[in-house]
């Protein structure tokens, strides 16, 4: 049976699942094991995981995470809204991600009952591709929701894509169809430049033909269309 657990200094993932399920027990010490980009880019080891224990401390969690017995197997990252642009677009698989949640100082970051509005901002949801269309995707948000209204934040903003299987697998957004059904409301959209460029070359088979076949079924929508990134808020404080 899957389980949802918070996303806490005690454990972190600072990894993606893009490989597939990661093992619990690498949570408990996560420095042991470089980041992908941090081994293929030679970037200081580190960053990640400090800052997703840093948020953690101040904040309480940085996360939740989707276990199925001893391996993670789908997670929602988030931080205050207050850290955000910083990296908004920061992946932890990519060297501008790095570089931006490195430049960070934790020492500074702003106690919860000094934000106004206390807001989180869901930096980045995965499920592994083999468990998905389980429902996992909105039990995780589900579960966000939950704890972030059970310890005092007032809303969740979030950006979005499309309900596009290959598009989510690869961006980490939520789909804004999900969203929308927990309650979020839309307050803008607009094409997305570098999203673009990925749903041509998913298109056009450069993330192989598995990908590009999956296309087949948004044929109805134009490249610019597909590539539409919502911005939407959830109040906390309805009822």
């Amino acid at each position: 049976m899957v389980q949802y657990l918070v996303m806490d200094e005690t454990r972190v993932l600072p990894y993606c699942l893009h490989g597939g399920p990661i093992p619990v027990s690498d949570l408990a010490h996560p420095e042991e094991a470089r980041a992908r980009v941090e081994a293929e880019k030679g970037l200081p080891h580190g960053p990640i995981v400090e800052f997703l224990r840093g948020v953690s401390r101040v904040y309480g969690a940085c996360g939740v995470m989707a276990v199925d017995g001893d391996v993670v197997i789908g997670k929602i990252r988030f931080a205050p809204v207050s850290l955000f642009p910083a990296i908004t677009s920061a992946c932890v698989q990519s060297e501008d991600g790095v570089s931006a949640i490195a430049a960070i100082d934790l020492k500074r970051l702003t106690p919860k009952e000094d934000l106004s509005p206390k807001s989180l901002f869901l930096w980045c949801i995965q499920i592994v591709p083999e468990y998905g269309r389980q429902g996992i995707g909105m039990n995780l948000l589900t579960f966000m929701i939950a704890w972030a209204r059970e310890n005092g934040w007032e809303e969740i903003q979030a950006l979005a894509s499309r309900h596009i299987r290959p598009l989510l697998d690869w961006t980490g957004l939520p789909s804004i169809d999900r969203l929308r059904r927990l309650g979020f409301r839309e307050v803008g959209h607009s094409v997305n430049d570098e999203l673009r460029k990925g749903v041509v070359a998913m298109r056009g088979g450069y993330h192989g033909e598995d990908v590009r076949r999956q296309w087949d079924s948004y044929t109805d929508l134009s490249d610019d269309e597909a590539s539409w990134v919502y911005e939407a808020v959830l109040n906390l404080s309805k009822e």
